[in-house]
């Protein structure tokens, strides 16, 4: 729901310049800033994703955050196995 209600202001920010275009009911100071301010809003409706998940989705906080194991850590092995040579005559 989250991701949904930001793609969709971007969205209708899109859609508003649509409508502008025929319509131009936007003043002209306000359109200087539109191209970059809709850049970084959409750079940042990008890169949203991740948090968003980390936030709602219990599993992958789960795993982000674990103090269990370590993300990147180290197997131990066990050294319990005895070879034994034995000879027939």
């Amino acid at each position: 729901m989250t991701y949904t209600t930001v793609y969709s202001g971007i969205l209708m920010w899109s859609n508003l310049s649509m409508v502008n275009s025929y319509l131009n009911f936007i003043p002209e100071v306000i359109l200087k800033f539109y191209i970059p301010s809709m850049t970084f809003a959409s750079d940042m409706m990008t890169f949203s994703l991740p948090y968003i998940l980390i936030i709602f989705d219990t599993n992958i906080r789960k795993f982000v955050f674990r103090n269990k194991f370590p993300l990147f850590g180290t197997a131990k092995v066990s050294s319990s196995v005895k070879f034994t040579i034995t000879t027939q005559l």
